[in-house]
Formats: structure tokens, C-alpha cells, sequence
């Protein structure tokens, strides 16, 4: 299944997939890039506990338009559930670039095998 599609002539892929195609840890199953993770850092980009800032975008009437941080202030709160729930609260329709988004995986991914070591 492709789930990318092309903004500004380059690729994108929309927010509410960005948990799956991160992936998973081994054994807890837990997702590396959680919905609530995802929305804090549309939220809040230049919030250094972050880590990774990421710009999102929506098509409204055939025009692109970028997403202000504080129109995911309300998400926040609503992603903090079980993963299921929590990507549905993630908004349809709204995008990140995926050059970006695999900056910020990567990131994600350090930091958990970061937290793992003994």
C-alpha cells in the first residue's frame, strides 16, 4: 500500500501513518514514534526536550497550506491513549514531508535505544 503522495514536488505521507511506518520496539511492541509524540512536535518546534521539530501541511480547496504549532495545542491531550485510539485523534488529511519525517524517526529511534542501555 502507498500511502505517499507529492506536495510541492516532493514526497509526503500523512501524519496519522507516521506510527506504523516508524515502526515498533522488539519486544514491548511499543510504537517508536507514538501520536502523542508526533503531535508535540507540531506543537511545539522550538522546544529544545523535543528533540526534532516537524512542519505539517493540509490541501484546502486545491492550495497547500503549512499548519501553525498552535493548531495542534488541542491534539495533544487527546493523543495520550492506547495507540489505536490515539492515531484516530491525529488529524485526516494533514501531511509531513518525508525527508523530514525520517530525520525525526531517526531521532525517535536513538532515544529509545538510548533509554535501553543498562
Amino acid at each position: 500500500m502507498n500511502v505517499i503522495i507529492k506536495i510541492q514536488e516532493r514526497d509526503a505521507i500523512p501524519v496519522r501513518a507516521l506510527p506504523f511506518v516508524a515502526g515498533f520496539e522488539q519486544f514491548s511492541l511499543a510504537p517508536i514514534l507514538s501520536p502523542y509524540w508526533i503531535a508535540m512536535s507540531a506543537a511545539m518546534p522550538n522546544d529544545p526536550g523535543i528533540g526534532s521539530s516537524l512542519a505539517t501541511f493540509t490541501i484546502e480547496n486545491g492550495e497547500i497550506r503549512q499548519l501553525a504549532p498552535n493548531e495542534w495545542g488541542a491534539i495533544i491531550e487527546q493523543t495520550d491513549k492506547p495507540l489505536n485510539d490515539a492515531v484516530r485523534e491525529l488529524p485526516s488529511g494533514v501531511f509531513c514531508l518525508c525527508r523530514r519525517f525520517y530525520k525525526m524517526a531517526y531521532v525517535a529511534s536513538m532515544q529509545h535505544k538510548r533509554n535501553k542501555r543498562p
